[in-house]
Order: C-alpha cells, then sequence, then structure tokens
C-alpha cells in the first residue's frame, strides 16, 4: 500500500481493477479541457460498484442519475457469512428504501426506508473526485489508458481526510470513524469529461471501484409502494 508521499488514489470500498501507467497506443487528450467542456445536463449512467475487503465483500448493479440530485436503482449482494445477503434499493434525494429478498436476513416483503446516504450507496460525487485530484497539480496526471474500450485519462493522488470530504461524505463518515486520516484514489476520465472508473483504497485493505457506462436520459424514480417506516 502506497502512503502519502507517493502517487495513490482512494478509498473506501471498490476495487481491483486498475491501471498501471500510460497507454502509449492510446490518443492522449487535455483532461481539464475535457472537464471543463463536459456537458452540465443531467444524465445516466449503468453503474457497478464492487468492494472488497481482503476478498469480495459487495457488488452493486444499477443505473443512476449524476448532474441532478441523486436517484437511481440497485441491486446489492454481500457475501458475508456463509450466506450471500441480497436486496434491492431505491435511491431518492429524501430518502433510500431497500427491500430484501426472500430467505435474506431481514427479509419481511415490504421496503424499509432509511435516511439518505446511510445505504451503501452512500453519497460519492465521481465529479467532485475529479475535481479535487485537479486541483492537486501536475503530479496526480498519469496519462491516457484503455477502459472500457475508449481512452480514459487516469488521475491518481492520495486524499487526506478532509479533501475526501466534499467528495464523499458516506466516506468521510468511515473515515472519522474508525480515525483513517488518508486515501488512495484513482479516477479514470473520457474524453466527453465524464468520470468512466474511480477507485479508493484505504490503509487498512479496503478497496471500492465504481465502474460507469451506457449513458443516457436520466431515469425517474418513484418511491415504492407498502413502505414500512417503523426501523
Amino acid at each position: 500500500m502506497r502512503r502519502p508521499g507517493g502517487v495513490v488514489v482512494a478509498a473506501a470500498a471498490v476495487a481491483v481493477l486498475g491501471g498501471c501507467g500510460s497507454d502509449d497506443s492510446a490518443p492522449s487528450f487535455d483532461v481539464e479541457d475535457a472537464v471543463r467542456k463536459a456537458d452540465k445536463a443531467p444524465y445516466s449512467a449503468q453503474v457497478e460498484i464492487q468492494t472488497f475487503i481482503g476478498q469480495p465483500w459487495s457488488t452493486m448493479t444499477g443505473r443512476v442519475n449524476y448532474n441532478a440530485p441523486k436517484a437511481g436503482t440497485l441491486r446489492i449482494r454481500h457475501l458475508v457469512g456463509k450466506s450471500p445477503v441480497d436486496y434491492q434499493e431505491v435511491v431518492t434525494s429524501d430518502a433510500d428504501y431497500m427491500l430484501y429478498q426472500p430467505g435474506s436476513k431481514g427479509s419481511g416483503g415490504r421496503w424499509r426506508k432509511v435516511p439518505p446516504g446511510v445505504s451503501d450507496f452512500g453519497s460519492q460525487d465521481v465529479d467532485s473526485y475529479t475535481h479535487t485530484l485537479l486541483g492537486m497539480g501536475p503530479s496526480v496526471r498519469k496519462g491516457v489508458e484503455q477502459q472500457g474500450g475508449e481512452p480514459a485519462y487516469r488521475l491518481s493522488g492520495t486524499l487526506t481526510l478532509e479533501r475526501v470530504r466534499p467528495a464523499d461524505q458516506f466516506l468521510h463518515l468511515q473515515m472519522s470513524v474508525t480515525k483513517k486520516k488518508w486515501i488512495d484514489c484513482d479516477v479514470w476520465i473520457n474524453k466527453a469529461g465524464r468520470v468512466v472508473r474511480a477507485e479508493q483504497r484505504t490503509p487498512d485493505g479496503l478497496r471500492r471501484v465504481t465502474v460507469l457506462k451506457d449513458f443516457g436520459a436520466p431515469v425517474k424514480v418513484s418511491v415504492p409502494k407498502d413502505v414500512d417506516e417503523t426501523g
């Protein structure tokens, strides 16, 4: 694990995939110019978030809105103990809703309401990670690599606890509680200025990898029926 002072990147939950150095065969581009010219209109992306704690711990897949109030739908599998825990999640700007699948812990056939940001999806803002890294100077710029069949510029750096705060409130809270003072973070940005991959790694070996693809129009998300708000 690299320490602050080296060039690394990031933090709390997803990650096994990653890039190692620029790809000379991939055409380079000005990452700051791409980010500056990126379409600011709301959009959605198919997202996969994997978390590893030494070994695979959870996988989330679904579609989520960006450049807009947080909203999306996800399916999550936690690989805890001998039996996986499966549930669905509906994310809204006001609250998150969870429905455990039959046979999973907590299953009861009804959706449960939880405060926003409490769920595993947290409050990660991939674009904020981009701006935070770009603001750290030339050392974070690692060059263009292939990601998902297209060229993407990799930014890589070590973020202190305070630098994490604006990018990921959920992770910032986790780090504060567990007394972690830094994370390693990598972000890959395509020519359209959109993040297509992000990785975070904590000092204790927790890794999170987020992959975004199939960008499209924002999705409409409705509060589920039969919500149990008793907790």
